[in-house]
């Protein structure tokens, strides 16, 4: 399901009108809120109130639809970063340490591989 940046900020909206702001203290940064809300206030001067409520039947539409049709994600990964380190041990072998972390393009899941490659 992809939402649009207006349907994010229509989604947020109705969020952050049934929530305290004070109460996402700790959990959201304060640089982001005041970011988000300049985001708010400029979609909102280009939209109309009947522009609003058709974008608000899509998000529900939109939700709805993904709610009832929640099928698991058939992962497509790709690598995020990675990082070898090799040294040598006491008893003298070769390892290789090897890392990475992947991201799925679908459903944004992260995974973190890891790998000890020991060579005498």
């Amino acid at each position: 399901m992809e939402l649009t940046k207006l349907e994010k900020a229509i989604a947020l909206g109705i969020i952050f009108n049934n929530i305290d702001l004070k109460e996402l203290d700790g959990h959201v940064s304060k640089e982001k809120l005041t970011d988000v809300l300049k985001v708010f206030e400029a979609l909102k001067e280009e939209t109309t109130l009947e522009e609003e409520k058709e974008i608000q039947i899509n998000v529900i539409n939109k939700l709805t639809d993904c709610l009832l049709n929640d099928k698991e994600c058939e992962h497509k990964y790709q690598l995020l970063d990675n990082e070898t380190t090799s040294f040598y041990s006491d008893d003298k072998q070769f390892n290789r340490k090897v890392s990475a972390a992947f991201y799925c393009e679908k459903c944004l899941d992260i995974q973190y591989q890891k790998k000890e490659i020991r060579e005498e």
